[in-house]
């Protein structure tokens, strides 16, 4: 049992981390650092794809903290699509606190898309990741 105790504080404290991290970046004025995320990558805005990155292990690390609470979870598509839509929210409200939290961020809507793209690759991979797992240890969860 202090094992099973040791890896809900481990996970909780990573997604407790992570958050704090993620809010860091998003809330932080990065104006007076050397960083520049300006030009262009692909086509696409380096600042987009920051974004893309910054949301990308949620899925994961929360459905980390999930299989450690419950390893057995055979609602696996439902729990994706919850840690999905949790996510989404997740970086609506990042973008809103830019708007009323801060005079020197502003709230763009493109990324946010760039939030949900890293969120859906992410809940992808998680997914994925998990099926295998689960699939590994217990075959019955693959309902």
């Amino acid at each position: 049992m202090k094992r099973y105790g040791r890896y809900i504080f481990i996970s909780t404290a990573l997604m407790l981390l992570y958050l704090a991290v993620l809010f860091f970046c998003c809330l932080y004025d990065f104006s007076d650092t050397e960083i520049q995320i300006s030009g262009y990558f692909l086509g696409i805005r380096s600042d987009k794809w920051v974004h893309f990155a910054m949301f990308l292990p949620y899925p994961l690390v929360f459905r980390f903290l999930l299989y450690i609470l419950n390893p057995f979870d055979g609602k696996r598509y439902m729990t994706s699509m919850t840690i999905l839509l949790s996510g989404i929210m997740l970086a609506c409200m990042t973008e809103l606190f830019q708007l009323w939290f801060t005079n020197y961020r502003s709230m763009d809507y493109t990324d946010c898309i760039a939030d949900c793209v890293g969120l859906v690759a992410g809940t992808f991979a998680a997914h994925c990741l998990f099926v295998l797992l689960t699939d590994k240890k217990n075959p019955a969860a693959s309902k």
